[in-house]
């Protein structure tokens, strides 16, 4: 099969007219641009100010702080060292248009607790960690694909964040504090990518309706085993990169005959991050797919009303992106489906041990009842956790890959063989003193500050970026911990006008 099958079974299944189908696949052929999006850190006014002086990055309308290359002109290419340092430290996150939107649909508010069931590589999980405070739980059953979703992660400071590795069909059950379930689980599922072809276009050469078979079931399994990890009345967000029914509508329509979830209209959950500029195809109510059948579920439609409109379609020819599939479903009270009778007990992952940390922790004048955490196989490294996350690892059977964030490293300059990491703007730092970023280019490109003070270890603030650097003053001079990323970054804003 090839692209002569893609046409021929989307022609019959997307209900679009002629000329619009050409167009759309005129679009799948062509190169898809390269977008962008500030993320809200203490760099934020800086990095959007110096991307909106640059005539090659437009604006797009419809998502805040989103950008996208326009063309490739030497104006770009000065700049191109600014967008990749800043890149680096987590202040822009390159990420498809398509790719943000589920996230943007979840209603998210800070205190939620959200379960991302199939999370890596990642760029979902860090609008996520911007947004939440209350719990993160990022999980993926591939190693590979969690190491990059760790070291992007990494990049927005979250110590509410745990990662998890398990086959989201099977998700353990988690017992959270106060008997509560997850606000909002999140199933961007596998699938067979068909709306990424502008970006892997191979994928058009090799298309064939079984890919999207063949992950039917999957994908159900998946959505519902989701059902039972949501709070009645939570949400759970289904999204594919699939133009396929059977991977999108088909599934919803099992879900919702089957369990007690109801379709929610996506205009619901529209804040001041997505504005009605964005145009949301609605879901379909028909589809063929030949002779495809599956022992238990329903592959063709059926002729009862259960809101499959309230589905969302996003399609490449109309705001020049990938294509994609969101569904939003609202678990209501009294749902049917199954309690689990698991026991509480102590976290299967004995990797992690508390550690006895005031002495580290007043070093640097912080609250001795922070918690942190570090593991056996790597003594060098201390993480910072919620009151929360703690709580789920000493409760739950879970195989925890990491949790909260790094906090303190393996040193051998101050007493207490540890040194406080770039953590640049967390709230419980107390600085010693305060500079401008100009002052500090020469100290922030020898790593170190030519000025005298006591010895101990230091947290300076750079006053007009409101960021923190730590370091350790010898009396003489003070050494920078500064990594060579954030150097890089820190350095961009010296040149500032």
């Amino acid at each position: 099969m090839s692209k002569t099958d893609f046409v021929e079974f989307y022609k019959k299944n997307l209900n679009l007219k002629l000329n619009e189908f050409d167009e759309l696949m005129n679009v799948l052929e062509s190169k898809l641009p390269q977008t962008f999006r500030i993320i809200n850190t203490p760099f934020y006014h800086q990095v959007k100010k110096r991307l909106e002086k640059m005539n090659s990055i437009k604006k797009i309308d419809f998502i805040k702080d989103t950008y996208f290359i326009d063309k490739e002109i030497e104006e770009l290419e000065k700049n191109r060292d600014f967008i990749v340092n800043q890149t680096l430290i987590g202040s822009i996150q390159r990420q498809e248009i398509v790719s943000m939107i589920p996230i943007l649909l979840m209603g998210l508010k800070e205190e939620h607790y959200v379960l991302d069931l199939c999370a890596a590589p990642g760029s979902k999980t860090k609008q996520i960690l911007n947004l939440v405070k209350g719990l993160i739980v990022a999980n993926d059953q591939n190693s590979k694909r969690l190491n990059i979703l760790m070291t992007e992660s990494f990049k927005i400071p979250n110590k509410s964040f745990i990662v998890t590795q398990h086959d989201a069909s099977k998700f353990p059950q988690v017992f959270l504090p106060n008997n509560k379930k997850f606000d909002r689980v999140l199933c961007d599922v596998p699938c067979s990518s068909d709306g990424t072809i502008r970006k892997n276009p191979g994928l058009l050469k090799d298309w064939t309706v079984k890919k999207g078979q063949g992950l039917f079931d999957l994908q159900y399994r998946i959505l519902k085993r989701s059902i039972d990890l949501v709070e009645d009345d939570g949400i759970i967000i289904y999204s594919t990169c699939s133009l396929n029914p059977i991977e999108n509508e088909c599934v919803i329509q099992n879900i919702v005959i089957n369990e007690n979830l109801e379709i929610v209209d996506p205009e619901t959950f529209i804040d001041q991050n997505l504005n009605s500029k964005i145009l949301f195809r609605r879901g379909l109510k028909t589809w063929d797919v030949g002779d495809f059948k599956h022992k238990n579920l329903i592959t063709k439609p059926i002729d009862e009303d259960i809101g499959l409109e309230n589905c969302v379609r996003m399609y490449p020819h109309d705001f020049n992106t990938g294509g994609f599939f969101i569904a939003l479903l609202r678990k209501k009270n009294k749902s049917n489906t199954k309690k689990e009778n698991i026991k509480m007990s102590k976290s299967l992952y004995k990797d992690l041990e508390e550690i006895e940390s005031l002495k580290i922790l007043l070093n640097y004048n912080l609250n001795p009842k922070i918690n942190l955490i570090r593991r056996f196989n790597a003594q060098n490294v201390i993480y910072r956790i919620s009151d929360t996350v703690r709580y789920v690892i000493h409760n739950n059977k879970l195989k925890i890959i990491s949790a909260g964030y790094k906090f303190f490293e393996k040193c051998n300059i101050n007493e207490t063989g540890f040194r406080i990491k770039n953590t640049l703007y967390d709230k419980d730092l107390q600085f010693d003193f305060e500079m401008k970023i100009k002052d500090l280019k020469n100290a922030l490109i020898s790593k170190t500050l030519d000025r005298e003070f006591e010895k101990k270890s230091v947290i300076i603030k750079v006053s007009d970026l409101k960021v923190f650097i730590s370091g350790y003053s010898t009396g003489k001079k003070i050494m920078l911990y500064v990594c060579n990323n954030l150097q890089k970054a820190l350095l961009d804003f010296t040149e500032e006008e």
